[in-house]
């Protein structure tokens, strides 16, 4: 879906329209890379990023504040609460470059 979503995003949301929970997913995606988007412009218009993880994009700074917090509570690291298949759905996805890069992307 997140492929068929690169190559022609309204060919994909045509393609899986009868597949309520991969609709919802890209939904969701897009949604979340649309606030991930606006929020680095804002970053920009400032000219500076208020915390230390400026070269960060938001989506990053969050994950790391996240982390933080779990820390703090002494709670197990994201990764560590992983089942075996949000593994292996994370390791797709990061396997892909373009998508890396874009969510790492500043």
């Amino acid at each position: 879906a997140l492929q068929a979503l690169k190559v022609n995003p309204r060919e994909a949301m045509k393609k899986f329209q009868n597949h309520p929970e991969i609709l919802e997913f890209l939904n969701e995606f897009c949604g979340m890379m649309g606030e991930h988007f606006t929020k680095l412009g804002e970053v920009k218009e400032k000219g500076k990023s208020t915390n230390d993880n400026s070269a960060l994009g938001p989506l990053a700074q969050e994950a790391l504040k996240k982390e933080k917090e779990r820390k703090a509570q002494g709670k197990a690291s994201w990764d560590q609460t992983m089942c075996k298949e949000e593994r292996e759905k994370l390791d797709a996805i990061m396997s892909d470059p373009d998508l890396t890069s874009l969510l790492m992307d500043p």
